[in-house]
């Protein structure tokens, strides 16, 4: 199974909603409208990159999972992503395993969580294998 992590601001939209695709997994690690700190994400996505970091059951720890959908499903809301508009960190996707940039998220021209899902599931696909999405919103 494939990782990947999504870093980026996510703002929901409560009157429409996400399409997870077969075989994804996406995990949230905040209430929807409630943001995290930059240097705090940053440290939940090392520690999902490489569990066996030193410091990675402690950020584990303070960052329980919040939701989870699974695919195929569509759940409410959708959410739009967007670039960091101070340029703290990159807003974007990566593959985990790889350190594969998938996307990246541009000030300017954000893109819903479907759609990044989706194209998630096309690089999954093309490595024959299910993923399983983090997401990371500083909102």
């Amino acid at each position: 199974m494939g990782t990947y992590i999504i870093s980026s601001h996510g703002e929901p939209k409560w009157d429409k909603k996400t399409t997870i695709p077969q075989g994804v997994s996406v995990r949230f690690y905040q209430k929807f409208g409630v943001g995290m700190d930059s240097a705090e994400a940053f440290k939940l996505q090392s520690a999902l990159t490489d569990p066996t970091h030193a410091d990675a059951s402690a950020v584990l720890e303070r960052n329980p999972q919040r939701a989870l959908w699974n695919g195929p499903n569509k759940q409410q809301p959708e959410l739009e992503l967007t670039a960091d508009p101070k340029k703290a960190f990159k807003s974007g996707i990566v593959h985990a395993e790889s350190r594969e940039i998938v996307a990246v998220i541009e000030l300017g021209t954000p893109v819903t969580l479907t759609d990044a899902l989706q194209a998630i599931a096309t690089h999954a696909a093309k490595k024959s294998e299910e993923a399983v999405v983090h997401c990371l919103f500083c909102l």
